[in-house]
């Protein structure tokens, strides 16, 4: 594992549309300075920039944000999680409009356009968050949380009706996060995924507005319904799992320590990153 930050060799754009606002994106990915990190800027809006921090965080209907008085970020999840399995710690993301497209609902194309863009060393250290102490952010039954460890890692679980318990367990070392996490793709029940995007275009109100079956996965009656069905037999919970890494790298470091996760959400992962930037120094 290098010791060095990293950022991209050079440019590289890509667009897609967004899952909740429905309307399409174009994003480039440009190198940034040593220890600026991760930052959206929104070409429309006059170059407003949005730093990935959880000082910026926003909570979002089913997605992860970031927002500062000139700007929103929406569903920024996946490429922050593709950004942590290609050893990417300063990027500057260029977007013409609010959402990071969702492409296939998984990381997987975020991964190979951040591959396309290369990697170069910098000459400054990583910044890294080692967990000291146990944290967690708990909502009733639900709950993540960190405790010490040696190396990143997750115990994940959650219910579905007709599932059962669903969980994925296992280190996140960034070839680990890139082979078996990335690929994992966004889902909801049929039950809701129907009446929200039909609520949404009725409404104008940016929710699931585009959704469709190439880039979300369905599920009804213990099954998916997708065409082609699911790329791994628990996609499902590592999809999860992408989540929370997304999440995380809004610590704005390197994190080392085990997750343990409950039905975790972006609201509860947003909360445990900030209490873990209260509460650890970053060496």
């Amino acid at each position: 594992m290098s010791v060095f930050q990293r950022t991209f060799a050079h440019p590289v754009s890509f667009s897609g549309r967004g899952l909740h606002t429905g309307k399409r994106t174009a994003v480039t990915l440009l190198p940034a300075a040593p220890d600026s990190g991760v930052v959206f800027r929104r070409a429309d809006l006059d170059g407003a920039l949005v730093p990935a921090r959880i000082a910026y965080a926003k909570k979002l209907v089913r997605c992860s944000g970031l927002e500062t008085d000139d700007a929103t970020i929406r569903t920024c999840e996946h490429l922050l999680a593709a950004l942590y399995a290609c050893s990417i710690d300063n990027a500057l993301i260029d977007m013409d409009a609010e959402e990071v497209p969702i492409l296939d609902g998984s990381a997987r194309l975020l991964v190979e356009a951040v591959r396309r863009a290369g990697s170069v060393e910098q000459a400054a250290p990583r910044r890294r968050i080692v967990v000291s102490e146990p944290m967690e952010s708990r909502d009733g039954e639900r709950f993540v949380r960190l405790e010490p460890a040696e190396d990143l890692s997750v115990d994940l679980s959650l219910t579905l009706r007709r599932f059962g318990v669903l969980t994925w367990s296992g280190p996140l070392d960034r070839e680990t996060v890139a082979r078996e996490i990335c690929p994992a793709r966004t889902f909801s029940p049929l039950r809701h995924a129907l009446p929200v995007k039909l609520f949404s275009l009725l409404t104008g109100t940016s929710v699931a507005r585009g959704a469709s079956l190439n880039n979300l996965l369905v599920y009804a009656l213990g099954r998916v319904w997708n065409p082609g069905g699911l790329r791994f037999e628990d996609e499902l919970p590592r999809h999860r799992v992408l989540d929370i890494l997304g999440d995380l790298m809004l610590a704005g470091a390197e994190v080392v320590g085990r997750i343990t996760a409950f039905r975790s959400s972006h609201s509860l992962n947003q909360d445990l990153v900030r209490v873990l930037v209260d509460q650890a120094s970053v060496s």
